[in-house]
């Protein structure tokens, strides 16, 4: 056994270890996955983890219902456990996007994916405790929910270790080499080298620097992810995984007593140095989360801060991922910039990128709408109004 391999794959989140494990169900088993810290460690193992197949384009609902099928079946399919949790969701939107929400709901179940447009006196029958008097309904999946990003990650890597592949921890990488045109591996931080002749870039944010070192702009930049773990008042005993782009928020359960809650606003939408991101969160910041949060669910005024967080993660113009191989560089591919949605595609993204590997192409679906040249091309997608909302300055005025 050396230190090279046939396929180096940069990054330990649930893109790189699902690139891992589907590249070893391919039959590609001399595999070296590179991370700078430890499995999970980033924006995979901080996020909400959360499944939402609400209102995406009819492309982007099939890789979601996919990896929401293989989260479902996960003993089954890729062994141990992903914490999923079949909770159903919901999609809050205001009386102004009612229409687009309809239109968009409509198109993901021509995809195939079980989706209902719901009333705001529905949304309270299903949740006694929200507020509905200022939204305009949602959307919602009975099939959906959430999982956990460390152990999912930590499953594939587990998995395709079984299989050959191998991991490298604690192995910050400096700098993606090329010769004549393709790309022959990688040196790290330490000045040693690891030799490949594929390498995929699946470092979250850090993926745009790196892929620089080889020559290639990637239109990956570094935003925030942050949230944050309530204790929730006994009164609300259980909950769906919901996302409000009214108030700009995303919450689900965590565990018996516990609501995992995220939020969107100015100081956060804004690019950051992944290597100097600031983790903690400041009180002012945490004051207007709970005015958020209390809005849509007035009990959680009784609930008590257990914990918060912030971790860096990489974010495209159009929110779509980055998932193919870069023009310019041969033998260079990348699976980046989910834009906070990496838990959802990661296992179907992973399964095809494994495939354009091995293959030259996905076999199992299209993914042309992912494809890493359509910046260049002038080509960005069209945002979903529900799930990747941009940010929107009048829910900063509201909750400041």
């Amino acid at each position: 056994m050396t230190d090279n391999a046939d396929v180096i794959i940069i990054g330990g989140g649930i893109a790189g270890t699902s690139t891992a494990y589907h590249l070893a169900k391919l039959g590609v088993t001399d595999v070296l996955l590179i991370e700078r810290d430890s499995v999970a460690a980033g924006a995979t193992g901080r996020s909400g983890a959360e499944i939402f197949v609400h209102g995406e384009s009819p492309e982007k609902a099939r890789v979601v219902w996919e990896s929401l099928q293989i989260y479902r079946n996960w003993p089954d399919v890729v062994g141990g456990d992903a914490g999923f949790r079949q909770t159903g969701t919901l999609s809050i939107f205001g009386p102004e996007h009612r229409e687009q929400a309809a239109a968009s709901a409509a198109s993901s179940n021509e995809a195939g994916v079980r989706l209902e447009l719901v009333s705001p006196e529905d949304v309270k029958i299903m949740q006694p405790f929200l507020r509905v008097d200022d939204i305009g309904g949602a959307v919602h999946s009975r099939d959906a929910g959430h999982g956990d990003g460390y152990s999912a990650a930590n499953a594939f890597a587990a998995a395709a270790r079984e299989m050959g592949a191998r991991t490298a921890l604690d192995t910050p990488v400096a700098e993606v080499l090329v010769e004549n045109g393709r790309t022959v591996g990688v040196r790290l931080e330490d000045g040693g080298e690891r030799r490949a002749s594929t390498v995929v870039l699946s470092a979250g944010a850090w993926s745009a620097p790196l892929a620089s070192t080889a020559g290639v702009e990637l239109d990956v930049t570094s935003y925030r992810i942050c949230a944050g773990l309530l204790e929730r008042p006994p009164e609300i005993r259980e909950h769906m995984s919901m996302t409000d782009r009214t108030i700009g928020t995303y919450w689900r359960m965590e565990g018996p007593d516990l609501t995992l809650f995220g939020v969107r606003n100015k100081e956060i939408m804004r690019p950051h140095d992944p290597d100097t991101i600031v983790e903690s969160i400041d009180e002012n910041t945490m004051r207007m989360w709970s005015r958020r949060i209390t809005h849509r669910i007035p009990a959680m005024a009784d609930a008590a801060w257990r914990m918060v967080w912030s971790a860096p993660d990489g974010y495209t113009p159009d929110h779509y991922p980055v998932l193919g191989a870069l023009p310019g560089v041969e033998g260079l591919y990348a699976a980046c910039g989910f834009s906070g949605s990496g838990f959802m595609l990661g296992p179907a993204s992973g399964k095809r990128l494994a495939e354009m590997i091995v293959h030259g192409e996905a076999r199992t679906a299209d993914v042309s709408h992912m494809r890493p040249d359509r910046f260049a091309e002038g080509k960005p997608r069209e945002r979903d109004m529900l799930r990747h909302w941009p940010y929107d300055p009048a829910v900063d005025e509201r909750f400041p």
